[in-house]
Order: structure tokens, then C-alpha cells, then sequence
């Protein structure tokens, strides 16, 4: 598709940046082909007030929409996003859901996250739940870790699926020894009540603790009232239990 470029836009050193060819379109009057991955820096660029160019929000978000109508996915995940920002006066839900699919359909682990997100809470449209699942499923297998606890809260709550708390705790454990925080807790807590494993009051003290001090406040009344709970022993052995579990940085793409 041939458009008309009426802003001068130099990519210049951030083009070579990306190994791209310097590229420059002038306020010429003359028709340039579309440009997909051009009009993404260029949104870029009126974004943050680069490359001589005045920061300019509205600019900005033009040449986003430019991109990700010629099919650009990070500018189409991008503009998805943005639609869901509340600040934003371009809060819309609908489009928000719109680009989101069309960034899914192209295989992108965290527009499939979130785009499961709006089907789950049936936000911008009706809910799908099942659709959700499997959004989830094609995300996490690409090793976007907030997709597996996402599944084992699913699981666990029947949400698009049948209620199933050792597949539940199977997707915990997974995002939880990869430094997922909801998922450390969620698996402290299963390990404290027994529930979709064997009880194990030592190894959910841990998980607790471990949530705790990566910043997740809600852990912190459980793992106080568990380690009211639980003997001294018990305790020590928690806190030597969880210098064992720092995250894997092993980048592992499925269960």
C-alpha cells in the first residue's frame, strides 16, 4: 500500500542500531511504500522525542496505528497495550482486544497472555473462557511464565477448564521455581492445606517466605500464622529449605 509521507522522519543511527538501512522520508509530495517496521520507530521516536524529531503523543500514536495496520506485531502488541492503559485518553477495551488478537494470531506470548486476560474477565467483548485456555497453553509453551501460573489458577478454579488441583499445583510448581511470586505463594499455600499434593507444613513455610521476600505482601499474614503454627524446628528447617529454591534461570519453553 502506497502512502503519503508529510512529516520529514530520519531513522539515522537508530536505524543502523537495528542493522536496518538508513532510510529517509521527505515531505516531498512523492508516494513511499509502506513500511511497517519504519512506521514503528517512528512512533518511537515522536514517543520519547528522538533523532530531532519533538516528542508529540499524537504523532506518536499515529504512526503505531500505521504500523500495526501493515501487520507489524510488535506495533500491533504495542497498541494493544496502550488501549488498556486507564491514563490514557486512548483507552479502549474493544480495540485494545482487536489488536491483541491480531498480535496473537501471529504467535506473540504476551499478547496470548493478555488477550486470555480480557477473554477470562470478559473485557472489550463476551467472555471465552475456553479460548482462554488455549490462548494460555500456546503462551506458555513459549516459556511466558506468568501464562503458567495463570493455568494453575484456572485449574484451580475451573475457569475454562475441569477443576484440577494437581494440574493446578503441576503449573505452580513450574512458575514458581522460575521466580513467579503469585505462583510461590499459590504453591505455599497448596503444600499448607494439602491441597493437590501430600501436606508438607516445612515446604509451604518455605514457599511463603520465599514469596514474601520477593515482594509479594500478601504472603506475609499466611506465612506469619503458619509459622505461629509450626515448631521451631520446623522453622529453621523452612528458612534452610528455601535458600534451596532460588529461581532456575534455565530458560525451559514447556513442562
Amino acid at each position: 500500500m502506497l502512502v503519503r509521507v508529510k512529516h520529514l522522519y530520519i531513522l539515522g543511527s537508530l536505524c543502523l542500531s537495528f542493522h536496518l538501512p538508513v532510510m529517509f522520508a521527505l515531505d516531498s509530495g512523492i508516494n513511499v511504500s509502506s513500511d511497517a517496521k519504519a512506521f514503528y520507530l517512528t512512533s518511537l521516536m515522536y514517543q520519547k522525542g528522538r533523532q530531532k524529531l519533538p516528542k508529540d503523543v499524537q504523532l506518536a500514536h499515529h504512526y503505531l496505528v500505521l504500523a500495526s495496520q501493515s501487520g507489524y506485531r510488535d506495533a500491533q502488541v504495542q497498541l494493544g497495550l496502550d488501549y488498556l492503559n486507564t491514563s490514557k485518553p486512548s483507552h479502549n477495551e474493544v480495540e485494545a482486544r482487536y489488536w491483541l488478537e491480531k498480535a496473537s494470531q501471529q504467535g506473540d506470548a504476551l499478547a496470548q497472555f493478555t488477550l486470555a486476560m480480557l477473554y477470562q474477565e470478559g473485557r472489550g467483548g463476551n467472555t471465552r473462557l475456553r479460548e482462554a485456555i488455549t490462548l494460555l497453553q500456546a503462551s506458555a509453551k513459549q516459556g511466558y511464565l506468568p501464562a503458567y501460573t495463570a493455568l494453575g489458577m484456572s485449574y484451580a478454579s475451573g475457569k475454562g477448564v475441569s477443576p484440577d488441583l494437581r494440574q493446578a499445583f503441576r503449573y505452580y510448581k513450574f512458575a514458581a521455581s522460575h521466580g513467579q511470586k503469585v505462583a510461590q505463594f499459590k504453591l505455599g499455600l497448596m503444600h499448607q492445606t494439602g491441597l493437590g499434593t501430600s501436606r508438607d507444613a516445612v515446604q509451604g513455610l518455605a514457599w511463603l517466605m520465599l514469596a514474601e521476600d520477593g515482594g509479594f505482601r500478601k504472603a506475609k499474614p499466611f506465612r506469619e500464622k503458619l509459622e505461629a503454627q509450626s515448631s521451631t524446628e520446623a522453622t529453621q528447617k523452612a528458612r534452610a529449605l528455601k535458600t534451596t529454591l532460588t529461581p532456575s534461570r534455565s530458560k525451559y519453553r514447556k513442562l
